[in-house]
């Protein structure tokens, strides 16, 4: 691993989550303020899914769903595990979508 890779383990999401957190209150208080309510919410690189958590919080009949290549300890989590899949961030888009868990996307999270 070269000096410049992040290594997305345990310890990283542990040090950053609080400001994860508090960041996604703030910007996701604003922006409804703008947007009309949503149904759903899918986030790409969601990491432990911080963010989902806090559009939880802001709507709790919103469907959310997270993907990330990460692979950590499941406690981390901030979202429930069936909101959430891992997967390979490095291949072709239209392969990622392919392989997402059908019944994640349709009907899973929240």
């Amino acid at each position: 691993m070269s000096a410049t890779q992040i290594t997305y383990d345990n310890a990283f999401y542990e040090k950053q989550m609080q400001g994860s957190y508090t960041s996604a209150q703030e910007i996701l208080g604003y922006l409804n303020t703008l947007l009309p309510q949503p149904h759903s919410v899918i986030d790409v690189g969601c990491g432990v899914g911080t963010w989902l958590r806090v559009w939880q919080e802001s709507y709790a009949d919103i469907s959310i769903y997270g993907i990330d290549g990460n692979n950590v300890d499941s406690h981390l989590y901030q979202i429930p595990l069936q909101s959430y899949q891992q997967v390979d961030l490095t291949q072709n888009a239209h392969t990622l979508i392919k392989n997402l868990s059908y019944k994640a996307l349709n009907g899973g999270g929240g």
